[in-house]
């Protein structure tokens, strides 16, 4: 958790990080001269620009969802634009790389939002607000709303299925051009088995593992 707040602090940070480090402190450590404790979400959040002193969490929470979207687009769909419209060649382990890039920059969004969320809900979100921006991130294609929901709440990352638009693309321009290329259907079916099924923890990498690494 203290590697995530640091990795994601800006210039002129310093006090900032201060109050991580004071978040995780314990005992009569914990305490400052006035008695007072700080949160670590709290205390990450002022790391990306979330505080109690200067944004409201409730009117915040719809630019929050749609930055998530947008960083889907700009980062993670875009890895596999070759893909969905190119007409070169592809080999299979182009095709490979260019998903687990998509992967790792989803997580690093689903990250970074996990953060943001907790600190809404300690500086008081409005619950109703809340769950209604959060039920949008089922708008993104390849995403299932109730798996992203019930995930992101647990602090644990949710792969990105691929949509069936790129892979018919895939095919249709294989066809049209007559390309040898491949899609290598049976690898990417491992890796996306991997990663549904070994509950990454959001909280406990500073970027997603590779398979076997955790």
């Amino acid at each position: 958790m203290i590697k995530f707040a640091l990795k994601n602090a800006g210039p002129g940070a310093y006090r900032q990080v201060n109050d991580v480090i004071w978040s995780l402190r314990v005992g009569d450590e914990a305490l400052d001269k006035f008695g007072r404790t700080m949160d670590f979400e709290v205390a990450a959040a002022k790391l990306m620009g979330l505080s109690s002193g200067d944004v409201d969490p409730t009117s915040s929470m719809p630019f929050i969802i749609t930055s998530v979207k947008k960083e889907h687009d700009q980062w993670v769909k875009e890895n596999m634009s070759k893909e969905a419209f190119h007409k070169s060649a592809l080999s299979k382990e182009d095709i490979i790389d260019d998903y687990m890039d998509a992967q790792r920059a989803w997580f690093n969004t689903q990250q970074e939002l996990y953060f943001k969320l907790q600190a809404a809900k300690k500086l008081n979100v409005d619950p109703k607000v809340y769950w209604k921006e959060l039920d949008r991130l089922g708008q993104i294609a390849g995403i299932n709303k109730k798996d992203i929901v019930g995930n992101i709440e647990r602090g644990v990352f949710t792969p990105w299925t691929i949509p069936k638009a790129i892979t018919n693309n895939f095919e249709e321009a294989k066809v049209e051009y007559d390309l040898t290329r491949e899609w290598p259907y049976e690898e990417i079916g491992e890796l996306a088995n991997y990663y549904w099924t070994s509950e990454i923890k959001l909280v406990e990498h500073t970027r997603l593992p590779n398979p076997g690494e955790d």
